[in-house]
Formats: structure tokens, sequence, C-alpha cells
């Protein structure tokens, strides 16, 4: 466990970092190895998946997350890592073009977030941003407008400077 655990530090370092196809190589090296925890597996094939969309492969992004939520889901806790595995999710289906599913996992997020934002205040403005933009994408450029507006005033009121919020802003 103490190997998995340092193949899949040193991978979200090097992928933080930009070096996406060594923070495969990491990812990998950890799924191989014999009988790594479920917690442990699901962190890393979320890793795995954010260093393949960050990088542009986009179908195998959409494995690595299917995978990766298979195993959460079999787990009996909620895994510390659920909201970032939901929000990389949604970003892989856009990636893939799955513009629908997308839509509805970004409205389901919002729902668990829009009660108590403050717990996660950049979370809840990156998803306002994100469904806004997609919502462009669609077509109702209605939703869009009062989502970007909503993703502002957050921004503004957690008092976050970001591109995030200069881009809702552009």
């Amino acid at each position: 466990a103490d190997a998995a655990n340092a193949l899949y530090c040193l991978g979200f370092a090097l992928a933080e970092n930009g070096y996406l196809d060594e923070a495969l190589r990491q990812f990998r090296a950890c799924e191989d190895l014999p009988s790594p925890t479920p917690v442990l597996m699901s962190s890393t094939l979320y890793g795995a998946s954010w260093a393949l969309l960050a990088s542009n492969r986009t179908d195998q992004a959409k494995v690595k997350i299917d995978e990766c939520r298979s195993i959460m889901g079999s787990v009996p806790m909620e895994h510390e890592l659920h909201q970032e595995v939901m929000l990389l999710y949604a970003d892989v289906l856009v990636g893939v073009c799955d513009y629908q599913r997308a839509k509805s996992c970004f409205e389901d997020i919002l729902a668990k977030l829009r009660p108590d934002p403050e717990s996660k205040p950049i979370d809840f403005g990156t998803v306002l941003y994100k469904f806004g933009r997609l919502c462009f994408v669609l077509g109702d450029t209605e939703l869009a407008r009062r989502t970007l507006d909503e993703c502002v005033r957050w921004k503004l009121q957690i008092d976050e400077k970001s591109r995030v919020l200069s881009a809702a802003l552009g």
C-alpha cells in the first residue's frame, strides 16, 4: 500500500506540473500493483482520467473515469474525491460531446452544492461557470446568461480573483 500511495502522489505531482505522460506512467504502475485498496484505486483512476483529459485523450479519459465511478459506487462510504470525480466526469462528457449527460451531471453537482456553497466556494463558482458555458453551447442562451451572471456574483462575493472570473466577465 505504501508503494501504491507513493506512485499515486508522484503521479499527481507530475500531472499538476504538466508532466502528463510521466504522470500516466506512475498511475499505471500504481494500478498494476497487487491489491491496492478500492479508495486508492479509484483515486488513481481519477488522476489518470484527469491527466488523459488534460492531454486531450478524451475517449481514454472516459474509460478511466467510468472505472473510477464504478469502484467508488462499490465502496460503502462516500469517497473523499466524490465531488471532484463528478466534476471531472462532467468535463469528460463535454470532451466526448455528450452534452445532455454533461448538463444533467452539472445540474446534479449544483443541486448538491447549492444548499451550502460556502463549504466548497471555489468549486461552486467553477461549476456555475462550466454549466453556463455548456448551456451556451446547447443554445440555451438565457440559462447561460443567468448562470454566468450568478457565477460572477458568487466569485465577487467570495473575493476570488481567477481566470474563471475573468472569462465569465469577458
